[in-house]
């Protein structure tokens, strides 16, 4: 199947079913979450492969923006004080947009153009992730390091009649929190 992305506005009482209607196009293989609030303390929130679908229902309370990723696809959604309480929701799946889903109607293909990794902040030393610029990096016990790594998945939506440009689109995929430090291509970060 055409990997595809879809997009659709919910109210925010409708998050959990809109979510568990596409919780199988994350993949099989254990769910991750990437989660933000810049109003909170922490303001962020990461987790690696052990999201529920029960945990991941009540989080629009307390993430009003952040993604649910897997091997297979992903959800974001943004919530916005200025769009009447609804819930902006981009479900980008490897296996397409289920039909008769509420993304189905905004479904457009997609052409896969290669994967990629992003370092993320720090370094993992004397047992404890570690940043000179920042006061605390909280990510999960199990990552061990020396380097943490976020796989990213990229894709392009090439022009048409409608758009005469073409669109590159990222997607989250996984985490490696036990990145030795090679980049694809040789080289150390």
């Amino acid at each position: 199947m055409t990997a595809q992305i879809g997009w659709c506005k919910v109210a925010r009482e409708q998050f959990a079913a809109a979510l568990t209607t596409v919780w199988g196009q994350l993949g099989t293989d254990g769910v991750s979450a990437w989660l933000e609030d810049p109003l909170r303390g922490d303001g962020f929130g990461l987790r690696d492969g052990d999201v529920t679908l029960d945990e991941a229902q009540q989080w629009l309370v307390a993430w009003p923006q952040g993604r649910l990723f897997g091997a297979a696809g992903e959800v974001q959604w943004v919530c916005r004080d200025d769009d009447d309480g609804r819930v902006h929701l981009v479900l980008t799946s490897d296996h397409g947009v289920p039909a008769g889903s509420a993304y189905a109607a905004t479904a457009l293909d997609l052409e896969t153009v290669g994967d990629e990794e992003m370092f993320l902040w720090g370094r993992y030393r004397g047992q404890a992730w570690r940043e000179d610029r920042l006061s605390e990096l909280r990510y999960p016990p199990a990552w061990r390091g020396p380097y943490a790594t976020l796989q990213t998945r990229i894709y392009e939506h090439l022009a048409g009649e409608q758009r005469p440009y073409d669109r590159r689109i990222v997607r989250y995929v996984g985490y490696d929190g036990n990145h030795r430090g090679e980049m694809k291509g040789g080289g150390i970060p």
